[in-house]
């Protein structure tokens, strides 16, 4: 398994994660671009990430999700909750449930 943060604080949180079956990313908080660049430093073409789990709906986790998801399509994991949450459409997607720490 790899690991990478791309980005980490409050102008924005992006993790690349890459298993033997999946890349994907946990929150898209930069912009495409930022997301784009870091990911081809990482060798990685951003057509690759299959997923893109969203920890929350804060701009800070999700300011590029809009143009990474109209780009490359990746299946989106969120919340119903979340996915009301965002202002634009998004197709593909999986609800995850709640964690609720029992």
């Amino acid at each position: 398994m790899k690991v990478c943060v791309l980005a980490s604080g409050s102008k924005g949180n992006c993790t690349y994660i890459e298993t033997n079956e999946l890349k994907i990313l946990i929150d898209a908080g930069m912009s495409c671009a930022y997301i784009e660049k870091n990911l081809k430093e990482l060798g990685v073409m951003p057509n690759e990430i299959t997923h893109v789990f969203i920890t929350h709906t804060h701009s800070d986790h999700i300011a590029g999700l809009k143009v990474f998801t109209k780009k490359y399509n990746p299946t989106i994991c969120f919340t119903k909750i979340m996915h009301n949450d965002l202002e634009f459409p998004i197709s593909n997607f999986i609800y995850l449930e709640p964690f609720s720490g029992n």
